[in-house]
């Protein structure tokens, strides 16, 4: 029994924090009291043999060596490490904007030389098309030159042609009004020959009524009986 509550007191004695500051162990009050905790009950089990007790101390150190630098402050050489690393990523960002800047410098610097290009091979285009035409209109005024009586010549064709077309016109014209004379001159004389009824031709015999009244205001028989005697 006495060898139990020794080696238990051993074992309590290993996992003892008298040998940590009060700052390391203020960190981790949770971890510490688990530890313990669990130490305890384990030793009330069973007797930890010197292997384990071993590891067990080792872990400890293991864990006091992680946490213990959490509250070491920082030194000259760590803050200026840091202040490089700040520095370093700053220049790097400097220049990333500056190839940035200089890329969209050069795509504008392209865009507008392809711009002038363009415009130069249009205006380029244009003049082509001014050399063109200058050269159509002189060879045609050389042919104007070379005959100057052709556009004369072909007013005299088209004036002849309307001239022979109005003189055409003018016979038939006449021609026509010889034949109306004519046929005035026909019906004139054969209604001087009517003295009487049997004088009047078949023609008009076929469309003579007795009603008079048919014949009332018909011009044509106003004319052809006005002022001559009728004998009856």
């Amino acid at each position: 029994m006495s060898d139990s509550v020794s080696d238990k007191e051993s074992s309590f004695e290993l996992v003892d924090d008298s040998n940590a500051s009060d700052g390391e162990l203020e960190q981790v009050p949770a971890l510490s009291s688990k530890i313990s905790m669990e130490a305890s009950d384990d030793m009330e089990d069973r007797v930890m043999e010197p292997d384990q007790a071993v590891a067990h101390e080792s872990m400890c150190q293991v864990l006091k060596s992680i946490i213990a630098p959490a509250k070491t402050p920082l030194t000259a050489t760590d803050r200026i490490s840091f202040l490089k690393v700040i520095l370093f990523f700053q220049i790097l960002a400097c220049v990333a904007l500056l190839a940035l800047f200089c890329s969209i410098h050069i795509a504008d610097k392209n865009i507008h030389r392809l711009e002038i290009s363009a415009r130069d091979k249009i205006i380029e285009e244009l003049k082509n098309d001014k050399r063109y035409f200058q050269r159509e209109i002189s060879a045609k005024d050389e042919i104007i030159k070379l005959h100057p009586d052709l556009r004369s010549t072909k007013i005299s064709a088209t004036k002849l042609k309307e001239d022979q077309i109005i003189e055409e016109l003018e016979k038939v014209k006449r021609d026509l009004q010889k034949v109306i004379d004519r046929a005035m001159k026909d019906r004139k004389d054969s209604f001087a020959k009517i003295k009487c009824l049997e004088d009047i031709p078949e023609e008009l015999m076929d469309k003579w009524t007795p009603d008079e009244s048919k014949f009332r205001g018909n011009k044509e028989f106003n004319q052809l009986f006005q002022g001559r005697p009728v004998f009856i």
